[in-house]
């Protein structure tokens, strides 16, 4: 009696490197365990598209091959695995016939400078690849591990999103200091260590990474750069932006140190000030650095004491934020949101200089200003963004609260943002916030933010 035919199971594809070995892949990504296990390069699942020279470009590929450019990624940058090109020295062309009108970036390795040079090359019909204009110089990354993507990601994806108002391609959270950190041992080593104490705080029953000797190295890496005078500009301010950095790493710990790397980054800034900056690179870091720089020194300085509190925010009350006009610009349908943001936080700048004035402990402020700041983030759009951007207001206008019923509505705003962020610069605030609410009228809560630091912003 002949066998019957056994159904038709469609097999299920690996990775590249599984399918040599004739293995079963486990599918792991960004690589499969059954290739890290024998120390392999895993390239991942994924479609592979040949090319008339032979190489391949993976969906989720190598940035030393041709790969495509695909439209549909937000943020800009990959942290893809990544492995060298040997034995390619020059330009690939690619018949119409293979892949018509495809945008596909090429990265040739640069043997004099260990870097990888970008261009476009554009695919038409009737024409083959040609090169164009040399966009950027990026990195060989060949050196960055798995441990270390994984972080990057995290960074990239949990945390640079809650430093700015809406989340786009201007993030230089994530388009600079990213990048940067695959440059620079430094920038990378705090990086790390904010990224690893972000993940500490969400996981709580296993710690995944060591966060305590990452932000160790970190400090030592910016030890050994201390001397800033023997840096050329370019490198003083890739040391500004670990500073910076690590200043974020104070927000997501909530560590009490924060004066003390708020005091290095003035020092640093001192050494810079009034050198020009003449690469269009770096200036666009500097900008970066100076419009961050400033959002710290306003949020920062009633933390460490009061006459520089009255001092930062008395200058910005009377000037606008930077990144203001450029989001009202790119996003004119969240004018409304952006609006409300602008407004609470002049609000909580007045509440601040009218209490830090007051010449008497005992007076409180006018209930309506209070009311009206409530008022204002109760009518803020539930779908629109830029609420976590707000901790700052609310926790000034928390302190100004004596009415039970506010402190309790401010106080439920703070646990919502950090159930989103996890930032434990917020629990520490709710514990200042009971403290200053169990003094009264009788202190002015002003004079006591310097006394229990916690970088607020």
């Amino acid at each position: 009696m002949p066998r019957a035919p056994r159904k038709y199971v469609p097999k299920v594809k690996g990775c590249y490197e599984c399918s040599q070995r004739r293995i079963n892949c486990d599918r792991g990504e960004p690589e499969c365990a059954k290739c890290v296990s024998k120390r392999l390069a895993c390239s991942g699942i994924g479609s592979r598209y040949r090319f008339r020279n032979g190489l391949a470009v993976k969906r989720k590929g190598d940035p030393l091959r041709n790969r495509l450019s695909r439209s549909s990624d937000q943020h800009g940058f990959s942290l893809d695995s990544e492995q060298s090109s040997s034995g390619r020295q020059g330009q690939t062309s690619v018949h119409q016939e293979l892949l018509p009108f495809v945008s596909i970036v090429e990265e040739k390795v640069d043997d004099n400078h260990g870097q990888v040079v970008r261009y476009d090359v554009v695919i038409g019909p009737e024409e083959n690849a040609t090169q164009h204009t040399r966009i950027s110089v990026l990195p060989c990354l060949n050196h960055i591990t798995p441990w270390q993507r994984l972080l990057l990601k995290h960074f990239s994806d949990h945390i640079a999103p809650e430093m700015v108002v809406i989340d786009d391609c201007n993030n230089g959270w994530r388009s600079l200091v990213l990048p940067l950190a695959c440059m620079d041992e430094l920038v990378m080593s705090s990086v790390m260590a904010v990224s690893a104490f972000h993940i500490s705080e969400r996981a709580e029953s296993q710690q995944l990474v060591n966060s305590t000797m990452l932000y160790s190295k970190a400090i030592h890496n910016l030890q050994k750069r201390q001397d800033l005078h023997q840096y050329d500009i370019h490198a003083r301010y890739r040391i500004i932006v670990s500073i910076i950095v690590l200043l974020l790493g104070m927000m997501v710990n909530g560590s009490s140190d924060f004066p003390i790397m708020f005091r290095m980054l003035q020092s640093a800034l001192d050494i810079v000030d009034g050198e020009t900056v003449s690469a269009a690179g770096s200036k666009v870091i500097a900008e970066f650095s100076a419009s961050q720089i400033r959002k710290m020194r306003v949020y920062a300085s009633p933390f460490i004491s009061q006459d520089e509190g009255v001092s930062a925010v008395a200058t910005q009350i009377r000037q606008n934020w930077a990144d203001q006009q450029l989001y009202l610009k790119s996003y004119p349908a969240h004018e409304r949101a952006l609006s409300l943001i602008s407004k609470l936080r002049y609000q909580a700048f007045h509440i601040y200089l009218n209490r830090a004035s007051s010449v008497e402990d005992g007076t409180t402020a006018p209930e309506d200003l209070i009311s009206t700041f409530r008022q204002m983030l109760e009518s803020f759009p539930e779908a629109l963004p830029g609420e976590h951007v707000l901790v700052w207001p609310i926790f000034i206008a928390a302190s100004e609260s004596f009415d039970p019923n506010h402190q309790q509505f401010f106080a439920r705003l703070l646990e919502k943002q950090f159930r989103r962020n996890s930032f434990a610069n917020i629990l520490k605030a709710l514990e200042s916030l009971r403290r200053i609410w169990a003094r009264g009228t009788d202190e002015n809560w002003t004079t006591l933010l310097p006394k229990q630091p916690v970088f607020v912003m």
